[in-house]
């Protein structure tokens, strides 16, 4: 994959994991909401090693179905987190309840998405590598 490529799709990672972090440890850790620092410096750590591993799995040339599923499945997954919570905050300013469309929909539903798309380029790469060899 193009070095490109691999830099944008992990910044998409990163921030998709950030923002997930960050809500699921002010949400469940009671002690942290006060501290706003330390919740967002464990965040990030977090996310860049969920965007780290994803840079890892985008270079691997491999031939496992579950490796190519997980890995699309993460990608996709982060591109519509962000765009389900991003872009409801954008285009309806006032919607109370626009970051919802990311969390509980577009998040999953791309998470899916990415291990079908994932399961179809696999089967697509292992047929081709088939026929070259």
């Amino acid at each position: 994959m193009k070095t490109s490529i691999r830099i944008i799709l992990s910044l998409f990672v990163f921030a998709a994991s950030l923002l997930f972090c960050i809500l699921v440890i002010s949400s469940l850790v009671p002690q942290l909401r006060e501290n706003r620092l330390l919740s967002i410096s464990i965040s990030i750590l977090i996310a860049l090693a969920i965007s780290l591993l994803a840079w890892k799995k985008m270079s691997i040339n491999t031939d496992r179905l579950e490796i190519h599923m997980l890995a699309w499945g993460i990608i996709i997954g982060s591109i519509g987190l962000i765009a389900g919570f991003v872009g409801p905050i954008i285009f309806n300013w006032g919607g109370n309840q626009g970051p919802l469309l990311g969390i509980l929909y577009t998040g999953p539903l791309g998470f899916i998405i990415g291990l079908i798309s994932g399961a179809i380029y696999w089967k697509f790469y292992r047929t081709q590598k088939l026929a070259k060899s």
